[in-house]
């Protein structure tokens, strides 16, 4: 599915879930819809909306149906809300040791730098309410060598907005180590970045002897953003690979890289300068629109 049909699934879902009032229209709804994409993520952002509004009671319910149905890697596209405004609900109920499970899950299962993450959602006051009754056991969050807030990052333009984006996704991630914490919108900054970064420091064979195995990820990504030279080069690369297919394994990539640079298959420097020429400034170009347009998806 392209990205612009995945965004107006999403909006007419959302649209669709605004209309739901009752838990009897709420049970219908994940009936339609158990299979929808992101359904975590609908249920915690219209949730955590209602909760703002002061209708609590029924939000509440919404944040606990997006528990109830994580990703299929088991795992939630906003965590840090939904972790907060679970905590929220067991404390308020009564429930103070599930309700400091679910804050402590937010120092150790969100973003290292969490309490960034939290004040850039506005929650900085439910934080700050409910933060004393773990504070003995609070990790300090991890500032140093940290990039800017999400909302100056977005602030910056060209160059810049690349560099700093690049930075923050790979914070997200434990640079690249829990790529499942990053959503599809921030894995294709990732991979983009990666790529361009892996490609200025050593070239595209540098970048395959690390990062091969992200091959058909990067390449669906550049073909997201719309970057059509750069998804030409990299498909020319795949044919000198044997069945013109890139391996699967890391090893099986660097023995292939050696056969093909020892046979004179691919000029690499030939590569490199035809990323530079003409492929690298369309997708810095593209890749700062798939940014701006999306820009609501970049936590």
């Amino acid at each position: 599915m392209k990205l612009q049909d995945i965004e107006a699934a999403y909006k007419r879902l959302y649209e669709e879930l605004e209309h739901v009032t009752t838990a009897a229209e709420l049970d219908a709804y994940l009936t339609r819809h158990l299979q929808e994409y992101q359904l975590d993520n609908l249920l915690t952002e219209r949730g955590d909306a209602l909760i703002r509004q002061g209708e609590t009671v029924f939000g509440m319910e919404l944040i606990l149906a997006a528990y109830e149905h994580p990703t299929s890697l088991g795992v939630y596209w906003d965590d840090t809300t939904l972790f907060l405004r679970l905590a929220q609900y067991y404390i308020e109920k009564g429930e103070t040791e599930t309700g400091k499970q679910f804050l402590m899950r937010i120092c150790t299962d969100t973003a290292d730098n969490y309490e960034q993450a939290i004040n850039y959602r506005k929650l900085g006051d439910v934080w700050e309410k409910y933060k004393p009754l773990i504070q003995d056991d609070l990790p300090e969050p991890k500032q140093e060598n940290c990039s800017m807030e999400i909302g100056e990052i977005l602030a910056q333009s060209g160059s810049q907005l690349l560099l700093e984006l690049g930075i923050h996704v790979n914070e997200l991630s434990d640079h690249g180590n829990r790529l499942q914490k990053l959503n599809q919108w921030e894995r294709v900054v990732y991979d983009l970045d990666t790529l361009s970064d892996e490609i200025n420091s050593g070239g595209i064979d540098c970048w395959l002897s690390y990062h091969g195995t992200r091959y058909t990820q990067t390449l669906k990504a550049a073909e997201k953003i719309g970057a059509v030279t750069t998804v030409s080069l990299l498909e020319r690369i795949r044919k000198h690979f044997p069945g013109k297919e890139i391996p699967k394994s890391q090893f099986s990539i660097e023995n292939s890289l050696e056969d093909i640079i020892a046979e004179g298959k691919l000029d690499f420097d030939k590569a490199d300068d035809d990323y530079f020429d003409t492929a690298e400034p369309e997708l810095l170009e593209k890749l700062e629109q798939f940014i701006r347009q999306n820009s609501r998806h970049f936590r």
